[in-house]
């Protein structure tokens, strides 16, 4: 298959780098040429995200994935336009917006603010419709936060207050009592399960929703494994109450600046059951749509910086 992906961010890039490896061509949709795109010989389709520059890209595609995470509007018209796009195509009926978040099937009043706002409208605009087939890809948290920024394997950038692990100090912040339940799945497995959704399309029709889970964890749990592996000295633990992660929302609200926001949004869903997805149902659809698959947990994350095959 050619597959487009829109968006050359973090996640993106596991996409470009293991799609050949699954005997299928990857094609970028990019606002401008990027480097390491032609360091992977990757075919670059600059767009403005116009539905007729979208039309011209996508006629010789036969799915289109997103990685798109613009802010406010952005988000919203770069969506309807691909969809626009794939409608008219008489080839591109298959899509994947770019959803990879918690469990918004059971928890949608958990799902942050920043993220309902510019979502929310684009799944009804899919819900609208049925001439392009699509799905919510559902993983919790990526298990590639558990690898150092910068190690290889691990192409997401840092976050402060929104991940727990902080590296470079060697800091565990514990979430309440550290109970709390989280799914981390790698996205080199996530990569081999859209691909799987993608070759089955064809034959079995999507649910609006698609959980794929590596390994649910409680955040004790997840600090038992980095102990574990006892690397780089011991961990501090900061034990943080959800009375402080509320203010320090409210806090970033008041500053005005969005990456804060998000960032403490982000922490906030540590008390809550958001990032843990439906396991009957991942199992269950593994089986139906991607059968042999192999999803792993994160007790081989230092293993997932191999692409699978």
């Amino acid at each position: 298959m050619k597959i487009a992906i829109a968006g050359t961010g973090d996640l993106a890039r596991y996409f470009y780098t293991s799609l050949p490896h699954h005997g299928h061509t990857a094609i970028a949709l990019t606002r401008s040429p990027k480097s390491f795109l032609d360091e992977l010989s990757i075919e670059q389709r600059v767009t403005d995200y116009t539905v007729s520059s979208l039309t011209s890209h996508l006629s010789d595609c036969d799915a289109v994935i997103s990685t798109i995470s613009a802010q406010g509007q952005d988000h919203i018209t770069a969506h309807l336009a691909l969809l626009s796009a794939c409608r008219l195509s008489p080839r591109c009926k298959r899509f994947i917006p770019s959803e990879w978040t918690g469990n918004i099937e059971k928890y949608p009043e958990l799902e942050p603010r920043y993220m309902h706002e510019t979502r929310e409208p684009i799944r009804r605009a899919f819900r609208e419709q049925d001439e392009v087939m699509w799905t919510s890809v559902l993983v919790g948290w990526f298990a590639e936060y558990l690898l150092p920024v910068g190690q290889e394997g691990r192409y997401f950038g840092a976050l402060t207050v929104g991940w727990p692990v902080d590296f470079e100090k060697r800091v565990f912040v514990l979430y309440g009592e550290g109970e709390t339940r989280v799914t981390l799945t790698s996205a080199w497995d996530v990569v081999k399960a859209v691909v799987g959704l993608l070759e089955n399309g064809e034959k079995k029709k999507w649910e609006e929703y698609t959980h794929i889970e590596g390994e649910t964890v409680s955040w004790r749990d997840l600090l038992a494994v980095l102990r574990k592996r006892g690397r780089g000295g011991e961990w501090t633990v900061v034990r943080r109450g959800y009375e402080d992660a509320v203010r320090q929302v409210e806090e970033a609200k008041e500053s005005g600046e969005f990456g804060k926001e998000v960032e403490t949004q982000l922490q906030l869903l540590g008390y809550t059951s958001f990032n843990c997805v439906d396991a009957e149902k991942a199992k269950r659809q593994m089986e139906v749509y991607f059968p042999g698959v192999r999803v792993r947990g994160i007790t081989v994350v230092d293993h997932l910086t191999i692409i699978p095959t």
